[in-house]
């Protein structure tokens, strides 16, 4: 069974090119989306630092080998909403991925990343659209703005819960918890979930449905990965909470 490692921003960065291609020998390297876009955010540095481009070649050479690149988590949230979950066993989601019919039909499974694969390839030769120019600015725009726990902080509220701010990692996980177990909390899931997570009106109405028809259940019973997006959200930016060095703060 081949061995699976996903990359991040620190390997890509670290590694040069020999240690890469050595990795590449002995793993199957996941390269999640937020990766491309991290590289590619680089862009809005080219004018303060022409140099950069090199270095988003260099990053994209890291990431164009023996790779897989995972379904977009949005992808899987969607479906989670709609009420068909994907396993959530570790295993490899790939993006591209669909079944197909054979003559004689059998049913087979192809995997077609060839768009992303060209944009990565066009990186790699440092060619670059204007759109993406302007996207990178943008990207790293908003995602250099510093955390706030106010969507949170309100709906606990109005949830009639208190938060008990952490002072470590582990008190702030032990207190997401706490919180996402509490019953009243439930129906406050979905405004948090509408917009951090930007999910459509649509589809709002379709879960909330749902929901009630199911007769109100834990959310964590009830849609497993939707669950799982809040409580990564809710710790993410709940972190902000803890006073002093702060446990998250953005890559500026």
């Amino acid at each position: 069974m081949e061995l699976t490692i996903i990359l991040d921003k620190s390997v890509v960065h670290g590694l040069n090119n020999f240690e890469i291609d050595s990795l590449d020998k002995y793993f199957h390297l996941l390269v999640p989306p937020i990766l491309t876009n991290e590289i590619l955010a680089g862009l809005s540095k080219e004018t303060e630092e022409p140099s950069v481009v090199n270095q988003i070649a260099g990053h994209s050479y890291r990431i164009s080998g023996n790779r897989g690149l995972p379904v977009k988590y949005t992808t899987v949230l969607e479906l989670s909403l709609r009420g068909n979950e994907v396993p959530m066993d570790g295993r490899y989601l790939p993006e591209g991925d669909s079944y197909v019919r054979s003559a004689n039909g059998t049913i087979g499974r192809t995997i077609d990343t060839t768009y992303i694969d060209e944009y990565i390839s066009r990186w790699e030769r440092k060619q670059f659209t204007q759109d993406e120019g302007a996207w990178a600015v943008k990207w790293r725009r908003v995602n250099d703005r510093f955390l706030t726990p106010k969507l949170y902080l309100e709906n606990i509220a109005k949830a009639g819960l208190e938060f008990a701010y952490p002072q470590n990692a582990d008190e702030l996980v032990d207190a997401v918890d706490a919180l996402l177990n509490e019953r009243k909390m439930q129906v406050r899931l979905f405004p948090v979930l509408a917009k951090q997570h930007k999910v459509s009106r649509e589809l709002q109405e379709l879960l909330i449905n749902r929901w009630f028809k199911a007769g109100k259940p834990m959310f964590q019973e009830f849609a497993p990965y939707t669950f799982y997006c809040l409580r990564t959200s809710f710790i993410w930016s709940l972190s902000y909470t803890i006073t002093n060095s702060r446990l998250f703060r953005p890559d500026l």
